[in-house]
């Protein structure tokens, strides 16, 4: 996904390096790997931007990214309370809480990281995020009340099984890449096109270089495709359009291509559809 300044916004706001206090992370820990990957630290006291969902996907979001990158803006703080407050006011001190705690801030940026990465990444992460989520409240957050009493800047009270109801039907609605190939499955250039990237992600020849990135690029533009009910055969054709452009997308340096054309391309132009 391109960066720009309104997405760019969005991830220095969530990837806050304030959001975590003081604490200290492992070097193999997921959650520094993740964090160290979106240069948290350069990220202090970002505003909360004011962004809608039609500013997010003109800019390259999907409609569902950018409806979860608004969940993840408008409950930040909430997660850092509960990450951060650490307290038996927050905490049951049972055995596996400290884990627990890193675990559901862990969660939080897993959305974020398919929001900001696109359709291919964590499948099955995003699909169990709200019920893992759930289950770590009632292990480890009290459950003598329906609600947990993290206090906002509004000074009210915020209910977190609203939240997970929310995030849930959010993240059921989210097009992965299962459900991307499935829709094209019948579509003989863009199945191929994928089955012959997909195949070169999984290949230790360097020939293959980028494979995975070109791969996502055309599914986060397909995925578009599906939740616009776009024409996906006018848009191979128009050379300015977004899946043009990831179809186009030279994986490797351009000394070592003999053609202007990519292979993506060439499928497009010389295979006959069924």
């Amino acid at each position: 996904m391109p960066t720009t300044p309104t997405i760019d916004s969005a991830k220095k706001y969530i990837f806050d390096c304030h959001l975590f206090g003081n604490d200290s992370f492992y070097p193999n820990e997921p959650l520094f790997t993740l964090l160290k990957k979106y240069k948290w630290r350069d990220n202090a006291h970002a505003k909360q931007p004011s962004l809608t969902i039609e500013q997010l996907t003109e800019e390259g979001m999907s409609h569902n990214q950018a409806r979860l990158c608004l969940f993840l803006i408008e409950h930040r703080d909430v997660f850092k309370r509960a990450y951060a407050g650490g307290g038996p006011k927050f905490w049951i001190f049972n055995p596996g809480h400290d884990k627990a705690i890193k675990d559901f801030i862990l969660h939080y940026y897993t959305i974020a990281q398919w929001v900001f990465e696109g359709t291919s990444y964590l499948v099955d992460a995003l699909d169990n995020v709200a019920d893992e989520l759930q289950k770590i409240a009632n292990l480890h957050l009290p459950l003598d009340t329906n609600y947990f009493p993290l206090y906002l800047s509004e000074n009210k009270i915020y209910y977190f099984h609203e939240t997970f109801m929310q995030l849930k039907e959010l993240v059921s609605s989210a097009l992965h890449v299962n459900n991307v190939k499935n829709h094209f499955q019948n579509h003989e250039k863009i199945s191929t096109i994928i089955t012959r990237l997909e195949n070169g992600a999984n290949s230790y020849n360097p020939y293959w270089m980028n494979s995975s990135k070109k791969l996502n690029n055309i599914l986060n533009c397909l995925a578009r495709c599906i939740e616009n009910s776009e024409d996906v055969d006018r848009l191979l054709q128009d050379a300015n359009s977004p899946l043009s452009k990831a179809l186009d997308m030279q994986r490797l340096p351009r000394f070592f291509c003999s053609s202007e054309k990519t292979q993506s391309r060439e499928i497009i132009n010389t295979l006959t559809l069924s």
